[in-house]
């Protein structure tokens, strides 16, 4: 997969949702302090490392950053909420 550099524009109070083909799925919300922020929900296949920033806010630094490295990554996609099915049971999130 290719890197991809610009921000993404969050829809939802909650965050948005990038969802990749090795099961990763990343919450991303934009702070009051304006910072954005980047939150594991589920952890998949690829290896994940997680940069996670201090709480002020300065021009250099400014978001939290994540890179997933595997043969698993072939595609992500971008939503604003999931579903999850536990012991016969879907949980819309």
């Amino acid at each position: 997969m290719g890197s991809r550099r610009s921000s993404p524009s969050v829809t939802t109070r909650g965050g948005d949702l990038l969802a990749f083909s090795d099961g990763t799925l990343l919450r991303i919300t934009y702070t009051a302090a304006g910072i954005w922020r980047i939150t594991p929900v589920v952890t998949g296949t690829a290896a994940l490392h997680w940069d996670h920033i201090a709480d002020e806010n300065d021009e250099a630094n400014y978001t939290d950053r994540v890179s997933l490295v595997g043969p698993s990554l072939a595609w992500v996609a971008h939503g604003t909420g999931h579903a999850v099915r536990r012991k016969g049971t879907t949980v819309v999130h």
